[in-house]
């Protein structure tokens, strides 16, 4: 492999080309190759753009409207951060830095006693369960839940 191309600020990251003609092999390979070809088309380039742009997007919020619940609502954001990063060098910036982030607070959490550590695992739950109870008041139990649940059936709804 030769040394990476200059990447334009708003897209980051380096394009690497190989010196032969049969220079993709595998699958990654194969994807650069793809994008470098809708790059080469300006107007199939900035329609992929926003493509990726919406679809990043739309991950994200839906990201966004999963945190108050229990699931992988942060995991989804940055699903849909990682995805905009393929595209947007702002985006790229943006996934480092809570990367970083996210890297410093998993340090700390790691250096605390285990009293501590404890009781970060019972602020977690608490939220989760006032997300929960939250939910169930706001909507109602749903329907899967089972009739023998007597905690869950007894919460009044604001129904």
């Amino acid at each position: 492999m030769t040394a990476p191309t200059t990447p334009r600020d708003d897209n980051p990251g380096p394009r690497y080309v190989e010196d032969t003609d049969d220079r993709f092999d595998g699958p990654v390979d194969k994807a650069r190759e793809w994008r470098e070809k809708i790059r080469q088309n300006t107007s199939l380039n900035a329609t992929y753009r926003v493509v990726v742009g919406v679809v990043g997007t739309v991950i994200i919020l839906a990201g966004i409207a999963l945190l108050p619940l229990p699931g992988p609502g942060w995991l989804i954001i940055f699903l849909g951060l990682g995805l905009l990063a393929t595209e947007f060098g702002w985006a790229k910036r943006l996934l480092d830095y809570a990367k970083e982030k996210v890297g410093a607070w998993t340090d700390w959490v790691q250096e605390q006693s285990w009293f501590v550590r404890i009781l970060l695992g019972l602020a977690c739950l608490a939220i989760v369960a006032a997300a929960l109870y939250g939910y169930i008041w706001w909507q109602g139990v749903p329907g899967f839940v089972p009739d023998w649940v007597p905690l869950v059936r007894d919460i009044p709804t604001s129904k």
